[in-house]
């Protein structure tokens, strides 16, 4: 559940990513836009099967994703390294 999660979520935003530079790459919009969406709701489906299925499991992704945002927050912090936006 946790690596199909993680795949979900890293597909949804190369997706939103690809959606910033539609112009350079010339893609369809809406093929682009249908594969974010159907990432994200195949991402709710997941949730709502592993939430009746297996709770516990949804507690464990929300507990680590909260620790890798610590982390991140903490090397930021420690190391003074700031994300840039390049237009």
């Amino acid at each position: 559940m946790m690596a199909s999660a993680a795949f979900l979520v890293v597909y949804a935003a190369v997706n939103a990513g690809h959606l910033r530079v539609l112009k350079q790459t010339g893609a369809n919009g809406v093929i682009v836009w249908l594969s974010l969406l159907t990432c994200l709701a195949m991402l709710g489906v997941l949730v709502q099967y592993t939430y009746t299925q297996q709770p516990a499991a949804l507690v464990a992704v929300g507990a680590i994703a909260a620790a890798s945002f610590a982390v991140e927050v903490c090397y930021r912090a420690w190391t003074g390294c700031e994300l840039k936006e390049h237009g």
